[in-house]
């Protein structure tokens, strides 16, 4: 499987785990999902920033949007620790936080499957993309036996 096709399976249920939390007015069942979507959205944000964005930062001609995604990351990241503190999560401030995280993903993502695809497959060749999409899974599990 292509690296690519990996990376949306995640951004597809990523997204899926959002919008029930959002629709969700069960502070316990939003607790429970939020649980999962932040161990498994964390461990493909580091593991796409290792294999993925760091060898694209290595090319000019990919540098620039791979330091935006980076960035987005970050600011994900801080949306998911923030919403991780408030135990609240039957409040109307937690869903709100819960929102805003879901839209900052979803436009992160449409940017991502959009114009970074395309330009890492401009970079990068079939035997490469291939080693990378092994390399994502492998880091994936890691990433995710150390949040367990």
């Amino acid at each position: 499987m292509e690296i690519f096709e990996l990376l949306k399976q995640d951004h597809d249920e990523a997204k899926a785990l959002l919008t029930q939390i959002c629709e969700s007015e069960d502070g316990k069942e939003r607790g429970e999902l939020f649980k999962e979507l932040r161990k498994k959205l964390l461990a493909h944000a580091h593991a796409e920033q290792k294999v993925l964005y760091e060898p694209m930062k290595k090319q000019e001609e990919t540098k620039d949007i791979a330091l935006e995604a980076v960035v987005e990351h970050e600011v994900v990241e801080r949306l998911v620790e923030d919403l991780s503190r408030s135990r609240s999560r039957d409040s109307d401030a937690w869903l709100a936080r819960a929102t805003v995280l879901k839209e900052t993903l979803e436009h992160h993502i449409k940017e991502e499957e959009g114009e970074m695809f395309e330009k890492a497959r401009s970079v990068f060749d079939g035997k490469t993309l291939e080693k990378m999409a092994e390399q994502i899974q492998k880091a994936k599990e890691r990433e995710l036996k150390k949040a367990a």
